[in-house]
C-alpha cells in the first residue's frame, strides 16, 4: 500500500480553533456582514468557543470565502495579526516562556506540526547578520488562497516575535514569492517592508535578537508547556517531530555534497526503506526535504557576490549550471541571475 499523499492527509488534519476566530475577526473588521454568510455562520455554530481544533478542510473553505470576499485588500495581513503566541495554545505558551528568542524559534520549529503539518513547512537559519524564517507551502494550495495563507503566516510570525520580545523589531522584512495584488493596506497589521516576486517566502530580521532574554522567561512554566506540547503531538498523531528534526539536522551541505537517503539511514540506525516509510507517514519525503535545503542554500550562496553561478551550481551538486538554473526557476519562477538582480532592488512598502 502506498503512503497517503499530502492532500489526502488534509482530510485527517485539524488546526487550532483560533485560526477560525482570526479570520472571522479580521473579516468582520472589513465587513460586519461577513459572519452572516453561510460558511462563516455554519462554522461558528458547529464549533463553539470551547472547541480546541477545527478540521483543516473546513478552515480552508473559510479562508477561500474570505479571499473571494475581499480581493485586493490587506485582510491576509490582518488575519495574521490576530494570531499572537497565545493563539497557538501550549506551543505559544512554550514560546513565551522560553529563555531566549533562539529557544523560542527552535520550539516553534520542533512542534510546527501542531500548527500546520501537510499545508506548510517551517524552517529557519542564520544568513550573515540576519535570522531567516522560511515558509514552504504545499503546491496544491494555489491562487488567492495560497497568497492569503502565506501573508497571514508571515505576519503572525512577526507578531509572535514582537510579542515575545515585548517591543517591535527595529528592522524586519517579508519576502513573498508572488506579485503584489493588495490595493488597500491592512487595517490593523503593522508589518515591515515587503518584497514581492522573491524566490522564497520568508520573515527576515537581525540575528542579534536571537540572543535576547525574553521578559516572560520561566524555566518551570516552559517545562510544563513543552510537556503539554508532547502530549498534544501524541494525541493528534503527530509524533514525528523529533525524527523530522534529526533528519533536517543531518541533511546539511558538506564538501562531499548532501548525504544520500542511505547515508541518513545509516546515521539513524534504520534501513532506507524504513526511513522512507517513516518520513511518508508524516507527510515528508527525502527528495522534498533535500529540495527545501538546496533552495535555502542556493539563496544563501547567491547572496555571496564573489561566487559565480557555476560555482554555486557546483557547490550544490548539480551536473551543470543549466540544471541548477532549471531547478531554481522551478522553485522561484525566476533565474538565479534575476534573483541576484532582484536582491539589489529596494523593498516595496505595503
Amino acid at each position: 500500500m502506498s503512503p497517503p499523499s499530502e492532500v489526502a492527509l488534509w482530510h485527517q488534519e485539524t488546526v487550532p480553533i483560533q485560526y477560525m476566530h482570526a479570520v472571522l475577526l479580521a473579516a468582520e473588521d472589513w465587513d460586519a456582514d461577513f459572519a452572516h454568510q453561510p460558511i462563516p455562520r455554519q462554522l461558528k455554530e458547529r464549533y463553539p468557543a470551547h472547541c480546541d481544533r477545527i478540521p483543516l478542510l473546513e478552515f480552508i473553505q473559510l479562508c477561500f470565502c474570505a479571499a473571494q470576499q475581499f480581493p485586493k485588500r490587506g485582510i491576509s495581513y490582518d488575519i495574521g495579526w490576530q494570531l499572537p503566541p497565545t493563539a497557538y495554545g501550549n506551543l505559544g505558551y512554550a514560546m513565551l516562556c522560553s529563555e531566549s528568542l533562539l529557544d523560542s524559534v527552535n520550539i516553534m520549529e520542533r512542534y510546527w506540526a501542531l500548527i500546520s503539518k501537510s499545508v506548510s513547512r517551517f524552517n529557519w537559519y542564520e544568513q550573515d547578520d540576519l535570522c531567516v524564517i522560511d515558509l514552504t507551502i504545499n503546491d496544491h494550495l494555489q491562487g488567492p488562497l495560497r497568497a492569503l495563507w502565506i501573508e497571514a503566516s508571515l505576519t503572525s510570525w512577526q507578531r509572535c516575535i514582537e510579542s515575545m520580545l515585548g517591543e517591535p523589531l527595529t528592522w524586519k522584512e517579508i519576502w513573498l514569492d508572488h506579485s503584489n495584488t493588495c490595493q488597500h493596506p491592512p487595517k490593523q497589521a503593522a508589518i515591515g517592508s515587503v518584497k514581492f516576486n522573491m524566490p522564497s517566502n520568508q520573515l527576515r530580521f537581525p540575528s542579534s535578537y536571537l540572543k535576547v532574554r525574553l521578559p516572560m522567561a520561566n524555566s518551570r512554566s516552559f517545562a510544563i508547556a513543552v510537556d503539554n506540547c508532547e502530549k498534544d503531538m501524541h494525541f493528534n498523531g503527530l509524533d514525528g517531530g523529533e525524527l523530522i528534526a534529526r533528519v533536517k539536522a543531518l541533511l546539511t551541505l558538506s564538501d562531499s555534497g548532501y548525504p544520500s537517503l542511505e547515508a541518513l539511514s545509516d546515521q539513524l540506525n534504520v534501513s532506507s526503506r524504513t526511513l522512507r516509510r517513516q518520513l511518508s507517514s508524516y507527510g515528508y519525503g527525502y527528495k522534498s526535504m533535500l529540495d527545501q535545503v538546496r533552495r535555502q542554500d542556493a539563496i544563501r550562496l547567491l547572496c555571496i557576490n564573489d561566487l559565480t553561478i557555476q560555482q554555486v551550481s557546483d557547490l550544490l551538486g548539480y551536473s551543470d549550471p543549466a540544471s541548477f538554473s532549471r531547478a531554481f526557476r522551478q522553485w522561484s519562477g525566476q533565474s538565479p541571475q534575476r534573483f541576484r538582480h532582484q536582491g539589489k532592488i529596494e523593498a516595496c512598502p505595503i
